[in-house]
């Protein structure tokens, strides 16, 4: 199969990058081959400014698309992000040429002009039953009237045109929440599929979970991650165990000067990651927005860690006991303090690392390729059904 990629990179590398090239990686490894359709948000003010001009429509960006795809003649067109250089112009001309299209939901990006679904540091879901105007009420895009515009034009623009209704043939939600928070956005029930991501199986635990008495939080370190939370109730309930904190981001040197018994370690590479998850005690995931499925949560999940997860996450809504025992509100120091006794009980932590090795087993071990070649047969099947419709 030939698969085109279409994804904008953001400035600061995420979560979707790491993604596309894992998808990429095994497709490739399977056989298929796999071509790439890409913009990047970096570059000179004025380059953004331009961008950000034509970003409801960028018309230039839809011809581009359509060149690449007469020269490449893929079987499928795999979107995952258009924002902002490429814009949902791109999905209207990949599916004009009649290639069948699917699309990834890393974000709420489609419904909400800051893509979390969050205002004044709590889960807001005033986009989907109030539309754009609440959006523009209060400034939900870094906080500028004229940015949010912006992003509101491309939300408006993009249902307008019928570009969700008519041009992807399936979504795909990382989580059953998601899927119920875009169904109710408007997207087409019939076409949303629940499909996590996947990882390969990551090496074995040579030690028991309990052994350890180090406790990981691994991302971005900024409020949206809920990092600053973890670190004040971390100090008020002092667990006889200690935490390290994997990752940069604007906050670090602040909280690293305020909280000095936490090991701030700064970023590491991913192979490091790895090991310090393979010889941890748990993770905790503090979150304070719908965060989709990171992937810091299936690998640790991999490792046998138990992974202590906010309920504002999308994903802390399909867990099963006992891990969902570990399901805590990041605003409720009741609840901290009960998964932090959970964390700190050898037997619970054993009886929960052997939880969360089973769950990846049966839910997120794979090496993507067969799941995503069962999305793209349903993609391929609709559009031929639509088309001898």
């Amino acid at each position: 199969m030939r698969v085109l990629q279409v994804h904008n990179r953001y400035r600061d590398p995420g979560g979707e990058d790491v993604v596309v090239e894992r998808e990429a990686a095994a497709l490739e490894a399977a056989g298929h081959k796999v071509a790439r359709f890409e913009a990047s948000n970096q570059g000179s003010p004025p380059s953004i400014a331009s961008s950000l001009s034509v970003a409801p429509w960028n018309r230039s960006q839809a011809g581009r698309i359509t060149k690449v795809i007469d020269d490449f003649r893929p079987d499928i067109v795999h979107i995952h992000n258009t924002w902002f250089r490429l814009s949902p112009s791109v999905i209207r001309a990949a599916s004009r040429t009649g290639m069948p299209t699917v699309m990834t939901l890393h974000n709420y990006r489609t419904l909400c002009v800051n893509a979390l679904l969050l205002r004044d540091d709590r889960p807001c879901e005033l986009c989907i039953t109030d539309g754009p105007s609440a959006a523009m009420r209060f400034r939900c895009y870094h906080g500028s009237l004229a940015l949010t515009g912006v992003a509101s034009a491309t939300q408006a623009t993009a249902r307008r045109m019928g570009v969700w209704a008519t041009d992807v043939d399936r979504f795909v939600a990382l989580t059953s929440f998601a899927k119920d928070v875009f169904e109710r956005g408007g997207l087409p029930s019939d076409r949303i599929v629940v499909e996590p991501n996947r990882i390969p199986q990551p090496d074995p635990r040579t030690s028991r979970a309990s052994e350890s008495h180090s406790v990981l939080f691994v991302g971005r370190i900024d409020g949206l991650k809920g990092i600053d939370i973890l670190c004040r109730e971390w100090t008020r309930a002092q667990p006889n165990l200690g935490l390290r904190v994997l990752g940069s981001g604007p906050m670090h040197d602040s909280l690293a000067e305020q909280y000095p018994s936490i090991a701030f370690l700064g970023q590491i590479t991913a192979e490091a990651v790895r090991t310090e998850m393979l010889s941890a005690r748990a993770l905790i995931v503090p979150s304070i927005w719908h965060e989709g499925l990171p992937n810091v949560i299936i690998e640790a999940l991999g490792a046998g860690l138990p992974v202590a997860i906010s309920s504002s996450t999308a994903v802390s809504h399909d867990l099963p006991p006992p891990m969902s025992r570990l399901v805590f509100d990041p605003h409720s120091p009741k609840d901290w303090d009960q998964v932090l006794s959970e964390l700190q009980s050898n037997a619970a932590v054993d009886e929960l690392s052997a939880a969360a090795v089973h769950l990846f087993n049966d839910r997120f071990a794979d090496d993507n390729a067969e799941s995503l070649l069962a999305v793209y047969a349903e993609a391929v099947a609709s559009r031929q059904e639509r088309s001898d419709a």
